[in-house]
């Protein structure tokens, strides 16, 4: 699970919100809650996306690094236009389609209790 693009998440997310329609026996509610549930997960898989990216050390010592520097994009080397792209896509993660999941998850699994 080294380079997930974050957005597979809210795929995943998609496809689980299908999977109660095609669903028999079990209640309503209790297979909503499991969504929900599996949607909080993927939320917080996603905001964790760069300590499983990197490694909790790496990570660690990435995040204690100051880089002031500039590098101009069009002269950089492959590794740090991918290493620029990561970032972004970690930034995507953990600012916005984590939280989103993990919300709705919420949501969903708390209001699958009034739907009995």
């Amino acid at each position: 699970m080294r380079k997930f693009d974050p957005r597979l998440m809210l795929l995943l997310a998609a496809i689980a919100m299908l999977v109660p329609f095609g669903v028999k026996g079990i209640p309503g509610p209790t297979i909503w809650a499991a969504i929900g549930s599996i949607i909080c997960v993927l939320g917080v898989l996603s905001v964790g996306r760069p300590v499983l990216r990197q490694g909790y050390y790496a990570w660690r010592v990435a995040s204690q690094v100051i880089d002031g520097g500039y590098a101009d994009p069009s002269s950089a080397p492959p590794e740090w236009i991918e290493k620029e792209r990561q970032e972004e896509l970690d930034a995507l993660a953990v600012q916005v389609i984590g939280p989103a999941l993990i919300i709705g998850g919420t949501l969903l699994n708390g209001f699958s209790g009034f739907a009995a």
